[in-house]
């Protein structure tokens, strides 16, 4: 073996940091990958979810003859904005109202991904 002068050495360290960077640059890429993948998945349940609420409120209220096919689940396609509005019930595990218990109507802001009073 020959040894490497100080400059080969300098040379030689600063790539392997390089290669190190490079390597721990596309773990963390991948983990951001993977949480994305993970928070789109939760996504998709929750706008099932909200789905499934938007359904059973219609029929709790009778807005929803049946009509099946659309997104609003008998809901007008305009989005309602500002104060809560309040529904009957004080909800629980027979709470058909959609309203989680706690008598206000939710909807999904899918511009903020969550759930919010309506």
């Amino acid at each position: 073996d020959i040894p490497m002068s100080k400059e080969q050495l300098t040379a030689w360290r600063r790539e392997m940091r390089r290669v190190r960077n490079r390597e721990s640059a596309a773990a963390s890429r991948r983990k951001v990958r993977d949480r994305i993948d993970e928070l789109e998945d939760e996504v998709a349940v929750w706008k099932k979810r909200y789905q499934e609420v938007l359904a059973r409120l219609g029929q709790a209220t009778g807005e929803d003859g049946g009509s099946g096919g659309g997104t609003g689940g008998g809901r007008s396609k305009r989005k309602r904005r500002g104060k809560a509005k309040e529904v009957g019930g004080k909800g629980g595990a027979d709470d058909t109202k959609g309203d989680g218990g706690d008598g206000k109507v939710k909807e999904l802001d899918e511009s903020k991904g969550e759930v919010v009073d309506v």
